[in-house]
């Protein structure tokens, strides 16, 4: 189990996944971009998918990790 830290209400989570639909969906992005989103994508929908709402902490780590590869 993740370490929940400060999470994101689940409203609030339902909005971020509809803008990252609209960035994967664009034609302006890189395939790396829409790569890192597709991943964040999964990551919200598994922890909202659990009801313990979306880690921060996890969706800033993801950010992180795949700007540094």
């Amino acid at each position: 189990m993740r370490n929940r830290g400060w999470t994101m209400p689940e409203d609030e989570a339902r909005s971020f996944l509809q803008q990252i639909e609209d960035r994967i969906r664009s034609s302006r992005i890189e395939s790396h971009h829409r790569d890192v989103l597709i991943r964040l994508r999964a990551l919200i929908e598994e922890d909202l998918d659990s009801g313990e709402g979306v880690p921060l902490q996890a969706v800033s780590d993801q950010i992180e990790t795949d700007q540094a590869a």
